[in-house]
């Protein structure tokens, strides 16, 4: 009798184990494939821009307003687009951490912004770069309109086809 009672203490430990072993492998999976479709909406939210861009490139002087829908939790897209005549990287409204990483020889053109802090100003002076890509070949039409909030989940962008470039600008301007 003690036997079979030192057995089934024997066989209840080692259900807890299994059982234990099963959720935490499970909770792993799922916080993986969690990521996975975040990056999933990302992906998917640069493609949909480089497209737009894209498409507008060769259209000369024709202009579109383009809804896109950026990741949850994303607050401002921010662009830089210089061309030969631009003025320093100084004189464009972009955050300091983006300036800072174009300054570091970075060659992309799109970032997107997370946890961003805007002073008294309207300028962003603060926040995290959640990614950044180049999005092809942009021009950046003012330069103190080069970050665009994001609203509602989705962020409004006005496109201007300039024949090998597209120019990038705020709708309402």
């Amino acid at each position: 009798m003690k036997g079979q009672v030192q057995t089934q203490v024997f066989f209840y430990i080692l259900g807890l184990i299994i059982m234990s072993l099963i959720l935490i492998i499970g909770y792993r999976g799922i916080k993986s494939i969690g990521s996975q479709a975040e990056q999933a909406k990302v992906i998917s939210f640069e493609k949909d821009m480089y497209n737009a861009i894209k498409a507008m490139k060769g259209d000369v002087g024709s202009t579109r307003t383009e809804v896109f829908y950026p990741p949850a939790g994303i607050e401002y897209i921010c662009f830089y687009g210089p061309t030969a005549s631009s003025p320093p990287i100084d004189s464009y409204y972009l955050p300091p951490m983006v300036k800072s990483t174009i300054q570091s020889g970075a060659k992309d053109n799109m970032f997107v912004m997370k946890r961003v802090t805007v002073d008294a100003s309207g300028n962003i002076n603060g926040g995290t770069i959640e990614h950044q890509t180049n999005v092809g070949e942009i021009i950046v039409n003012d330069i103190t309109k080069v970050c665009h909030k994001v609203a509602g989940g989705q962020v409004n962008i006005k496109l201007e086809g300039k024949g090998n470039k597209v120019m990038i600008q705020d709708p309402v301007s």
